[in-house]
């Protein structure tokens, strides 16, 4: 089978996670609603991307649409599962927002392949997931391989970690040999799929939000 076609079967796996967490909608807490919109959403990508591709044409704007609102919505997972006053949650938009209109319509045209925003927003989500894991290790200290923040932060580690990795070779026009950019491109889809693995496990691993039972 064409390496094309296994890695753009491959992508469509986020879709797996995306339906288990609506099966489980209604027993998980609120706090994992910016991570459910991000699956969504990446389904939803996804799936467009494969329809422009497949018609003749390049998906990179959408892609590069994608990536802010993706950025979005992990800010607002971490804010929930951290300390963040909302000042620092509305900077590090504020911020995003400026890296990306700079590299996609100043510097660059959104039609374009453009690396910067997505290093900076593959580096972003590595370093605050690192963060939260830590804390966890802290706070929790036992069972983590089925704590779903552990595990969910787990994948976004691995995930951007390589993001940021296969980016760089764009960022900074990298000439490498044409079989060992496909290895790398070949690889990312891959991650994704460790990446993708990890989040219906966590899904599984969310506990059941406690009903509230008035005292008589």
């Amino acid at each position: 089978m064409n390496v094309f076609w296994v890695n753009l079967f491959l992508s469509i796996t986020i879709a797996v996670p995306a339906l288990l967490i609506v099966i489980r909608w209604r027993s998980i807490s609120s706090v994992y609603y910016p991570f459910a919109f991000f699956l969504w959403t990446g389904t939803l990508n996804e799936l467009l991307s494969i329809i422009i591709v497949l018609n003749g044409y390049h998906n990179t704007v959408t892609a590069n649409c994608y990536v802010l609102i993706a950025y979005t919505l992990l800010l607002f997972q971490f804010f929930y599962w951290t300390n963040w006053k909302r000042r620092t949650l509305v900077i590090m938009i504020a911020v995003g927002i400026l890296v990306w209109i700079s590299d996609n319509l100043l510097w660059h045209a959104l039609k374009d392949n453009n690396s910067f925003f997505r290093m900076y927003y593959s580096i972003a989500c590595a370093v605050l997931a690192i963060q939260v894991m830590s804390r966890q290790v802290m706070e929790v200290r036992t069972g983590l391989h089925r704590n779903a923040v552990f595990m969910i932060c787990l994948a976004f580690t691995i995930s951007y970690v390589y993001k940021a990795y296969y980016e760089s070779f764009n960022l900074f026009h990298i000439e490498i040999n044409a079989n060992f950019y496909k290895i790398i491109w070949s690889m990312l889809s891959m991650v994704n799929v460790v990446a993708y693995s990890i989040y219906t496990y966590a899904i599984l691993c969310i506990q059941k939000k406690s009903r509230f039972i008035m005292p008589f």
